[in-house]
């Protein structure tokens, strides 16, 4: 499934993206405090971070040298004093 999928993440992001002014249009329209249209994409686009990230997780490339996958990269070149 690797090599074959490595764009879907990146597509799935892409969506969410797209859907996100959707949603926006879609709650400033609304006639009242609760609106389940907005209710369900929102839900829609926050499952598809779950999904997103579970793919980048098992699909993408993994490095095999340099930085860690899980450290933020430039953290240990900031100095703070």
């Amino acid at each position: 499934m690797g090599r074959r999928l490595r764009w879907l993440p990146n597509a799935i992001t892409i969506a969410r993206l797209a859907g996100l002014p959707v949603m926006l249009v879609m709650v400033l329209q609304a006639d009242g405090p609760t609106y389940l249209p907005a209710a369900i994409l929102f839900a829609i686009l926050a499952f598809s971070d779950l999904v997103d990230g579970f793919l980048a997780a098992h699909c993408m490339p993994r490095r095999t040298s340099g930085a860690s996958r899980t450290r933020w990269p430039t953290a240990s070149s900031w100095r703070w004093d």
